[in-house]
């Protein structure tokens, strides 16, 4: 596999992908969507059913922003500088999967391996800017504009 084309025959590469038994992540709990339904994720890059994933209900999505909600309350409490160590540490773990995450994002949207590698970089990246901004605040506006902070 190059980083601009993945070979759908590959085998092992993608084959824990393709049978994984994807879930909704609610809550900090990896769950089926309620009555157990599923559908086929469509791959432009492969040309066929991929893998299939839960289909989540509207019951699914008010327990998903439930969850959210609650877990803002509790997240508010934690201390800047708690708060930017677990979101570095989450920015190691993403950097660590980066390569993974690219095959998943070119095999999802029919995106280069190498782009989508760009994507994971920048997102890294911007989790890691974020945390350092966090110091920063002081009531001051920071400019920013579609392309930049």
């Amino acid at each position: 596999m190059t980083n601009d084309v993945i070979d759908a025959e590959s085998g092992g590469d993608l084959e824990w992908a393709r049978t994984h038994e994807w879930k909704l992540l609610i809550g900090g709990e990896l769950r089926d969507a309620e009555g157990g339904a599923t559908y086929a994720n469509q791959s432009p890059l492969l040309r066929d059913t991929f893998c299939q994933v839960p289909n989540a209900t509207p019951s699914d999505v008010e327990a998903a922003v439930a969850a959210a909600h609650n877990a803002q309350q509790e997240w508010r409490d934690v201390p800047v500088r708690e708060r930017a160590a677990i979101v570095r540490g989450l920015g190691r773990v993403l950097r660590e999967h980066r390569e993974e995450l690219a095959v998943l994002d070119a095999i999802d949207v029919g995106n280069t391996v190498t782009s989508m590698l760009g994507d994971a970089d920048m997102g890294i990246d911007s989790l890691e800017y974020i945390c350092d901004q966090a110091f920063r605040l002081g009531g001051d506006v920071i400019p920013s504009a579609a392309t930049h902070f």
